[in-house]
């Protein structure tokens, strides 16, 4: 019976190896999952954006067509130095970055939002007004091209 008591002892030692290697394997799996979702995702995003090359600039392409010009919308809360509880309350309201932000805005004020009163809006909107300063919005060649049909016009 002494024998068979360590048999079980040395297969329960081993199961827990086993489960131990699983996990650590499990991990390794999820990080490699989540690597290939990134770029799944931006594989996708420069399709739906046909006119932008996928990959990096080469030597003598222009820079200018590598600028997208919807990355405004993935700036982050921490980008636009909007912290601690202002941040709390954004991302409480599903509102982690500038596009989503700018998407709620459209149709209803900050204080809709629960928790943000007039002050705590406007300290958000001075931290908005700062990041626009500082990064201007590139202007889409379409609207150049309609404004210079306009000049012909005239």
């Amino acid at each position: 019976m002494n024998s068979q008591m360590q048999r079980i002892v040395t297969c329960r030692n081993h199961l827990r190896e086993l489960e131990a290697k699983i996990s650590e394997k499990t991990k390794e799996l999820k990080a490699l999952k989540s690597e290939y979702d990134d770029r799944i995702e931006k594989l996708f995003s420069s399709i739906d954006q046909p006119e932008l090359p996928f990959g990096e600039p080469q030597d003598g392409d222009e820079q200018e067509s590598f600028v997208n010009p919807d990355a405004w919308r993935d700036v982050t809360l921490e980008q636009l130095e909007i912290t601690g509880k202002h941040a709390e309350l954004l991302m409480n309201a599903g509102l982690g970055t500038l596009g989503a932000i700018a998407d709620f805005t459209k149709n209803r004020e900050l204080t809709n939002i629960r928790g943000v009163g007039r002050a705590t809006a406007e300290k958000i909107i001075e931290k908005l007004d700062k990041y626009w300063e500082e990064n201007p919005r590139p202007e889409c060649p379409e609207e150049d091209e309609e404004e210079s049909e306009v000049d012909h016009d005239d």
